[in-house]
């Protein structure tokens, strides 16, 4: 454990443990966590953003692994991973993340590409497919969306 800051109710700490049970579940999972989170009397608060399939894969892992959990809400987003390709979906949530979507923008699709190591031209491309898809998806409503086929190109 190395204590970079403390005061007197409060302490920022970096433990590294032996057996990170929660963290390895939420990684198998494919769950990110937001970092730093806070431990208070042994017991950790997240929120996350996930599909539902991942959330459904970290439940029965967290039953598996036998650590007491408690899902306080869940509150349901257009499910993205059925509408974009893995790489529109990597990029729209980078875009998200960075700020790209936020008034006025925190950062440019210039900075973005590079952040993700890509081309300008390239970033373009696949971010107007994936907002055209968002869009139209919109448009067409949720029903038919949730059963189409997940794109793979």
């Amino acid at each position: 454990m190395e204590v970079f800051h403390q005061e007197p109710n409060r302490a920022l700490l970096q433990i590294e443990a032996d057996k990170p049970i929660l963290l390895d579940v939420l990684d198998k999972a494919g769950v990110p966590v937001e970092m730093p989170f806070e431990i208070q009397n042994g017991q950790v608060e997240w929120k996350l953003t996930t599909t539902r399939n991942r959330l459904s894969t970290l439940g029965s892992a967290l039953d598996e692994s036998e650590v007491g959990y408690v899902v306080e809400h869940i509150h349901a987003k257009p499910e993205f991973d059925r509408i974009l390709t893995n790489k529109q979906q990597r990029l729209i949530e980078a875009a998200l993340r960075r700020g790209y979507y936020d008034s006025p923008r925190q950062c440019t699709q210039e900075d973005l590409a590079a952040s993700l190591d890509m081309a300008k031209s390239t970033c373009s491309e696949i971010l107007h497919r994936a907002e055209e898809r968002i869009v139209k998806s919109f448009e067409r409503g949720t029903e038919s969306d949730r059963t189409a086929p997940r794109q793979t190109a």
